[in-house]
């Protein structure tokens, strides 16, 4: 079995302090994929808050941080 390091998916639910991001680092986590936006257009258009400080305390914490946008399409498709 391959062994793949360990990510953490984070959101605007997980706090944005560096002793949080310097734990996940100490538990063996390598990563953190920040969640920056959710919605659309015509639906609701979330920001997470916390995103720019999560990202910053997890690269000073030595992890790698890179962002997601979760889209949120219609139930009918465009035609």
């Amino acid at each position: 079995m391959t062994n793949f390091p360990l990510v953490a998916d984070i959101s605007s639910y997980q706090p944005d302090e560096p002793a949080f991001f310097q734990a996940l680092k100490n538990q063996g986590v390598k990563a953190v994929i920040v969640k920056i936006t959710q919605g659309s257009a015509d639906g609701d258009a979330y920001v997470n808050p916390k995103a720019k400080a999560q990202i910053t305390n997890a690269r000073v914490a030595g992890l790698l941080a890179v962002s997601y946008t979760h889209l949120t399409l219609p139930t009918t498709p465009y035609v």
